[in-house]
Parts: C-alpha cells; sequence; structure tokens
C-alpha cells in the first residue's frame, strides 16, 4: 500500500499497483503497473545511506509518514516555543 500511494504521488497517481522488488543500503527498486506506460521498474533513493536492517526501517518509516503528509496536505501546527526552562528540585522517592 505505501508504495502503490508513494508513486502515485511521483506519477500523478496513473498507478494501479507497486511492489518492491530489491532493498539494498542505498535504497529499492520498485516494480510499477501502469494503464498508459505498461509494467516497468524505478529506483528510489533512501535520504541517507543504511547499514542495517533497523536503519532501512527508519528510513521506509519516514518516507511513510512524509508520503501520508503529503497525502492528507498535513501543516503542523504553529506553537509558542519554549526559551526557558524552569527548574523542579528532585526530592527523591
Amino acid at each position: 500500500m505505501f508504495f502503490t500511494i508513494l508513486m502515485k504521488f511521483q506519477w500523478s497517481k496513473q498507478v494501479l499497483e507497486a511492489k518492491m522488488i530489491w532493498v539494498d543500503r542505498l535504497g529499492f527498486d520498485v516494480r510499477i503497473s501502469c494503464p498508459q506506460k505498461g509494467l516497468f521498474d524505478v529506483r528510489i533513493p533512501f535520504p541517507t545511506e543504511v547499514t542495517d536492517e533497523k536503519g532501512a526501517k527508519s528510513s521506509f518509516n519516514c518516507m511513510s509518514q512524509q508520503a501520508w503528509e503529503v497525502e492528507k496536505n498535513y501543516q503542523s501546527p504553529n506553537f509558542k516555543k519554549v526559551k526557558h526552562l524552569k527548574q523542579i528540585p528532585y526530592r527523591g522517592l
């Protein structure tokens, strides 16, 4: 589902299906089914090189979040940032 959503935004919503076919430290390959262009493969790079499975998972999560934000037209709320922290004395348990 993630890949189909991601590809729809990259390819003007003309994607019927997208499947991941390969992952390595620099990114992943996706096979796309498109009514106008048929079946073809694309390469999607990770934002940064990953060195292990945990890094790849983190990159996928980040990219999924970004795709969701684009799909939902999400705008982060503005809030007043704290300038000074108030120290609270520690009294123990």
